[in-house]
């Protein structure tokens, strides 16, 4: 954040910046580990294909409606 107010106003500041933006950069590439994106999960009409397919699977899905 230092370094963001510096930028505009202080050279010298944003120099002294540098290397430690740097190590930050480098450390949060090794610990940070990325999340991938979901993948696109089944369609409507492929639940409900499976659901009519499948009594065991109508029978989960009957029982998950059921209110608690």
């Amino acid at each position: 954040m230092c370094a963001d107010l510096a930028a505009g106003h202080d050279e010298e500041a944003v120099t002294e910046y540098t290397p430690v933006l740097k190590f930050l950069s480098d450390l949060e590439d090794r610990v940070c580990r990325t999340v991938l994106a979901q993948g696109v999960g089944p369609t409507s009409d492929e639940v409900a294909g499976a659901i009519r397919a499948n009594p065991g699977i109508a029978r989960a899905a009957a029982t998950a409606q059921k209110p608690t």
